[in-house]
């Protein structure tokens, strides 16, 4: 990936960030077989491919929605044992969709997936209808736990249908080229939102970037930001700005170590 945008106006710097295990996993997790059919609809390609891996590793089933409005439809005409549902989705963000799911008395246990899980969020997202919350990047473990009450076990057969997972492989070459194609999109939307002052449009991908490269082994980045949104939402829109520019600057370094690996 090359482009002039990559480093327009950043400053060039070496990167300090570690690739960390991928995702939030325990050594020796267990995950049993389960029988249900689970609705997902989640606004990043790359964490609808994590979270589907994961789910279909218990061989419950997986219906995947894009946005809310898809989500709504599905969960009124599909016989749906659990939901998991971003709070940012297009067209129908996660707060309507459960209003409207509330309104048409779907009791279908629902589960948001937020970066946002403060005490006041978790509070309001319960009083909303929904049964809990799961924070992104995903923790593996509680991702289990939640869907281990909602859906039944398995029938065992010959072979045993539990297996012990050492350790999650989540950055396939798949997924891991496809973090890397959103990561350079981020990198030239925040460069342009800074540009052009749009605030709201820096928050929205860097929020994205929050959720998601803790995922596939970068928590650091998730780290810095999370402390860009938390400056920017407090309109310290200057220094915000300057560590915009930095976790920017990272990104950069990120993707063109990536480049350099493919072509070695």
């Amino acid at each position: 990936m090359t482009d002039d945008k990559l480093t327009k106006g950043f400053k060039k710097e070496s990167s300090a960030l570690k690739e960390d295990k991928p995702l939030l996993v325990e050594k020796s997790l267990q995950v049993s077989s389960l029988a249900g059919h689970i609705l997902l609809a989640v606004n990043s390609t790359l964490n609808q491919d994590l979270i589907t891996n994961a789910l279909e590793k218990t061989k419950a089933t997986v219906d995947l929605a894009e946005n809310g409005q898809k989500a709504l439809q599905k969960a009124i005409s599909g016989q749906f044992d659990l939901i998991l549902m971003d709070i940012q989705l297009p067209v129908m963000d996660g707060k309507e969709t459960m209003a409207c799911l509330q309104q048409l008395g779907i009791d279908i246990p629902a589960y948001a997936l937020t970066a946002n899980n403060t005490g006041s969020d978790i509070e309001e997202y319960v009083a909303l209808g929904f049964s809990g919350t799961l924070s992104t990047p995903i923790n593996l473990s509680q991702l289990y736990q939640v869907i281990a009450q909602h859906l039944r076990e398995a029938i065992k057969e010959n072979d045993p249908q539990e297996s012990t997972l050492s350790r999650f492989i989540a950055t396939t070459p798949k997924l891991k080229t496809l973090f890397f194609t959103e990561l350079y999109k981020q990198h030239v939307a925040i460069a342009d939102s800074i540009e052009s002052l749009n605030y709201n449009n820096l928050i929205e991908v860097i929020h994205v970037i929050k959720g998601t490269a803790g995922s596939v082994g970068y928590a650091d980045l998730t780290k810095m930001a999370e402390h860009c949104l938390t400056l920017l939402r407090q309109d310290q829109l200057e220094q915000g700005v300057q560590h915009c520019i930095q976790l920017n600057n990272e990104i950069a370094s990120l993707i063109s170590e990536n480049d350099m690996r493919e072509l070695e």
